[in-house]
């Protein structure tokens, strides 16, 4: 294990982050919220919102999507992250 530099002064550090406002993590996304109840408007959701999730992605860590009937399947999933423009590793 590589720990990286000792920090000297990590009270310091602890009382500086304590006081640093966080971003909410994990929004959720319901597509019954939202009012989408087929796999082909939910696509049509990712395609028209893809910047501002990924912006949320970014922003918060991770989202959670719910009740979403298009990543059910393997090919819906990557109809997806295809729409959002996501680079699978």
């Amino acid at each position: 294990t590589l720990w990286g530099e000792e920090m000297s002064n990590i009270r310091e550090v602890q009382e500086s982050s304590r006081k640093t406002d966080l971003p909410e993590f994990a929004p959720t996304v319901s597509a019954r919220d939202l009012g989408l109840t087929d796999a082909k408007s939910q696509l049509e959701y990712f395609q028209k919102n893809a910047k501002s999730i990924k912006t949320m992605m970014q922003d918060h860590g991770a989202v959670i999507f719910r009740d979403f009937e298009l990543m059910k399947s393997q090919d819906g999933f990557q109809d997806f992250y295809n729409a959002v423009g996501m680079k699978v590793c």
